[in-house]
């Protein structure tokens, strides 16, 4: 038997097995790297609805203006358009958007607008106007209209009403984590530097005598 030759063959072999062990030590550590990466990434889903001409951008935990503007635009005229026959849809639709611990006041100021309506005979109807986004605060703030309408369609009152709606992306998902209603226009950070320098403002000394 050739010793000399199967020594070498034999080297070989054990060379290529180490070879063989590296390659394999390589690709599983690639394959666990990839695991790792395909675990945490969270794609991100564009939309284009019918009812809007701009794209509408969600990912896991965040998203578009445009996608802010149109899930508080859908709230506020859900809630804004309130009456005693649908008082229950409003009730579910908008549960299924808030967080839990803001859903009992909501749930129960629909009953109580559900109930005046139901006593002074009017319904209540929103026309939105304005969705502005303000990033900083996570804050949407629809303007517009809001009307009482008698059962005869006679308009009894008319106001600029502002919904401001604190909203977040949860796992692809819109959740509003804060629902307010008041009139005028919307208390924007804006807004609320020029109203807080109006009320800093101090009074102007009278002079000596003046009543």
């Amino acid at each position: 038997m050739r010793w000399g030759l199967f020594k070498n063959h034999w080297d070989s072999t054990k060379r290529a097995n180490v070879y063989l062990l590296a390659a394999v030590a390589l690709l599983s550590v690639s394959n666990v790297m990839i695991s790792a990466r395909l675990a945490t990434l969270h794609e991100r889903v564009v939309l284009t609805p019918p009812r809007f001409t701009k794209q509408l951008e969600v990912g896991y935990d965040s998203a578009n203006a445009e996608f802010y503007k149109a899930w508080a635009l859908y709230a506020a005229e859900l809630v804004g358009n309130l009456t005693p026959a649908n008082a229950s849809f409003v009730t579910h639709g908008i549960g299924m958007l808030v967080s839990p611990k803001v859903y009992p006041n909501i749930k129960n100021a629909i009953l109580i607008e559900r109930a005046q309506e139901v006593q002074y005979h009017v319904v209540t109807s929103f026309e939105a106007r304005q969705a502005i986004w303000q990033p900083a605060t996570s804050t949407v703030f629809v303007t517009g209209w809001q009307h009482q309408i008698t059962p005869s369609g006679t308009y009894t009152a008319s106001n600029v009403e502002t919904y401001q709606i604190n909203l977040h992306v949860v796992e692809g998902q819109p959740v509003i984590t804060g629902f307010q209603l008041y009139s005028g226009v919307p208390h924007t950070l804006a807004w609320m530097q020029n109203h807080a320098k109006q009320l800093a403002t101090p009074i102007a000394k009278q002079p000596d005598g003046a009543q």
